[in-house]
């Protein structure tokens, strides 16, 4: 069995492109009323979290000590997403590999480059501002769904671009709060939007996306009875459908 994959269903399915949306699915009764109530709680803990106190779970309070080197940490963390991408030879996502892209060898070669400018530090304002002109370049290469799924590292970008780490105490900042407010909004909107676009794209509106990684990976199905009951040698026409196992691990 393969090993428990901790990512998106399209870094572990072989040719991903051959799985084509189905909004029948995601335009359900039983989908659209589960999409309506996510609605309905987000909605109600964004009107009940903003009146709690500061953090909601007390037990992360100490990790406020670090706020002052976020910038730092979240320009390290790019970095090393671009440099494993670079050797991977993909752009942005492992989904998304650069084998037969023309310049491809180029556009990997620029993106490790861009990795080691986030993890030194270093002036990362106008490093941000060039990666944000990956996400167009991954809509000519691959669409603009592909963009959008990868649109949280862009959204780290972006907070650099309004945020970046100071040259003093490590890179520590001690911004206005309306540059933190600006910097976290853009950083949420971006990661959010990610998680809607991953939500449609491989899993309500491409079902057989979600069968076959399923099927792949039985571990990752949150219906225990339908991992245990399917085997390696049981066909995909015989084993459940989308109503029956949801696939919301990845």
């Amino acid at each position: 069995m393969p090993s428990l994959p901790l990512a998106h269903e399209k870094w572990f399915v072989d040719d991903p492109g051959a799985f084509h949306a189905d909004w029948g699915f995601a335009l359900s009764g039983p989908s659209l009323a589960l999409i309506a109530a996510v609605a309905v709680v987000a909605l109600v803990w964004h009107i009940v979290g903003g009146r709690m106190p500061r953090p909601e779970l007390p037990f992360l309070e100490p990790l406020g000590r670090l706020a002052p080197w976020i910038p730092r940490l979240l320009g390290v963390h790019l970095g090393v997403s671009l440099l494993s991408l670079a050797v991977q030879n993909a752009y942005l996502a492992p989904n998304l590999p650069l084998h037969d892209v023309p310049g491809g060898a180029a556009i990997a070669f620029a993106e490790g480059l861009l990795g080691v400018w986030f993890v030194t530090g270093v002036w990362l304002r106008p490093a941000g501002l060039v990666t944000l002109l990956l996400g167009p370049l991954a809509a000519l290469l691959a669409g603009p769904v592909a963009m959008l799924e990868a649109v949280d590292l862009l959204g780290i970008a972006l907070f650099l671009v309004v945020l970046p780490p100071s040259r003093d105490r490590y890179g520590a900042v001690d911004p206005p709060p309306e540059t933190a407010a600006l910097a976290i909004f853009a950083l949420r909107v971006c990661a959010g939007l990610a998680l809607v676009v991953l939500a449609f794209s491989e899993k309500f509106a491409n079902p057989a996306l979600a069968r076959e990684f399923i099927g792949n990976y039985p571990t990752c199905s949150t219906c225990s009875t339908c991992s245990a009951s399917r085997s390696a040698a049981t066909p995909s026409s015989a084993w459940p459908g989308p109503s029956s196992c949801c696939s919301a691990c990845c």
